[in-house]
């Protein structure tokens, strides 16, 4: 199975290393194809030799150039995953009415096979593809409706995560602690929460009462986010995504 991918940004590479496979890809000008397809093993051709060769076409340009692309691809029949951001499935199938066609949306960490890799429910079927998704993680079959609702819960929020370890780590550093030492700690925090909250069922509740003690300090600090609104500043954040 020949995999092809128009625009080379960070999340075609993302894609294309969890997928551990060489393949092609396209550019609009940039040169990140050819840095890509020398990362992988792959090839830096046009999106007409792309359309040509390839079985499956992930689409991770921008959006906006949906008609443009679709446009040097007429009547490509082959599967076509499109990693779009609001780009309903009727969009596009009236851009490749001949084409196989599914929705999703992963988020980064599908690089190194722990991410989350969502597909509308209503896609089209492609069972050649079941393998492939599997590399990158948790591949989740969500109703279009609520597909928005998911890229912001899973889509957005590795940079949500982000911040959240910036600012406790520019904290820490603030009160003296070595920059190096202050990201080390962050860091194994993150993955050893993860791996708690995994084998607890993600019972965030209960992990916060594991860890803070009654009238203790944790207790405190938690108590202060509720005074500075953090889970209005989430919710924010969410009907942001969701243009609303």
């Amino acid at each position: 199975m020949q995999l092809g991918f128009i625009g080379s940004g960070n999340m075609a590479r993302s894609l294309a290393l969890g997928l551990g496979e060489p393949a092609l890809f396209s550019d609009g000008g940039s040169g990140r194809a050819r840095l890509l397809a020398e990362q992988t093993g792959g090839e830096a051709v046009s999106t007409d030799a792309i359309a040509a060769r390839a079985d499956v076409i992930f689409l991770c340009h921008k959006p906006k150039h949906l008609a443009e692309v679709a446009a040097a691809l007429p009547d490509y029949s082959g599967t076509i995953v499109s990693v779009l951001a609001a780009t309903p499935l009727a969009d596009l199938r009236a851009a490749y009415p001949a084409a196989t066609v599914v929705r999703t949306m992963p988020n980064i960490p599908v690089e190194f096979g722990e991410g989350v890799f969502a597909v509308a429910a209503e896609s089209d079927d492609a069972p050649e593809l079941i393998d492939l998704f599997n590399r990158f993680g948790l591949v989740v079959q969500t109703p279009e409706e609520h597909f928005e609702v998911v890229t912001a819960i899973g889509g957005c929020a590795p940079a949500f995560f982000a911040l959240f370890a910036r600012e406790l780590i520019s904290a820490a550093v603030e009160r003296g602690l070595d920059p190096a030492q202050a990201r080390e700690v962050v860091n194994e925090t993150l993955r050893g929460t993860g791996t708690a909250l995994r084998a607890n069922g993600v019972d965030a509740d209960a992990l916060m009462t594991a860890v803070a003690s009654p009238g203790g300090l944790t207790e405190r600090a938690l108590e202060s986010f509720d005074e500075s609104g953090l889970q209005a500043a989430v919710d924010r954040a969410v009907a942001t995504v969701l243009g609303q």
